[in-house]
């Protein structure tokens, strides 16, 4: 299924976008697919959903949001909305989330209907080059 992902742009390479820790990053090589060690790769059905989800996020990232049309393997739809979000968790929480535990409190971001979970993922060219970054309106 054709989707997009934002990723963060670090020194020339694309890492998990809203991961805290390194421990738990992804790295997305460009047209290669990327599978996480648990859990799903969180990607966007469409770009406007891409966009929302950068405008959302671009002030708190020490990273520039990047945006691709991607490939996803293995796909979900999320049916209903999100009320606890996408995580932006603390690294120790990344695999209790996955593993279906309550959270009782961490640092999470909104996820916009439109949210996809992916088994695998590959990145196929960047969109809108233009950097998201928090000096943008």
């Amino acid at each position: 299924m054709k989707c997009y992902k934002v990723v963060s742009e670090i020194n020339g390479e694309y890492y998990s976008a809203m991961v805290i820790s390194q421990d738990y990053w992804i790295l997305y090589p460009v047209k290669k697919y990327v599978k996480p060690k648990f859990g799903k790769i969180f990607a966007f059905k469409d770009i406007k959903t891409a966009r929302k989800f950068v405008e959302n996020n671009k002030s708190s990232r020490l990273y520039p949001l990047k945006m691709f049309k991607a490939e996803c393997i293995g796909y979900k739809k999320i049916e209903k909305p999100i009320l606890e979000g996408v995580r932006g968790l603390i690294s120790e929480l990344i695999p209790t989330y996955w593993k279906g535990e309550k959270i009782l409190s961490c640092h999470c971001t909104k996820a916009p209907k439109g949210t996809i979970l992916c088994d695998k993922i590959k990145l196929l060219e960047q969109v809108e080059k233009r950097e998201a970054t928090n000096e943008q309106k």
